[in-house]
């Protein structure tokens, strides 16, 4: 079962957003993750288990190149 909870802000030019994600209990670890960028969306997938965790639309257009993650 995948355990997913999320927080989010934004200033007049960042959003961040923050997500707390355990599957089955354990945490999901950074050589497990895929996160993909586009212009319009960001999207989080499970390698190990070949499944889209998350898929976030943005409202407005974002510059990929610009935008990073970080696995703690």
């Amino acid at each position: 079962m995948l355990d997913l909870k999320h927080d989010w802000y934004q200033n007049f030019s960042h959003v961040f957003v923050s997500y707390r994600i355990k599957k089955g209990g354990e945490v999901l670890k950074a050589g497990d993750l895929k996160v993909t960028f586009t212009p319009n969306s960001v999207q989080l997938e499970s390698l190990s288990a070949g499944e889209i965790l998350v898929h976030l639309d943005w409202a407005n257009e974002t510059v990929p190149e610009e935008s990073t993650y970080s696995c703690n």
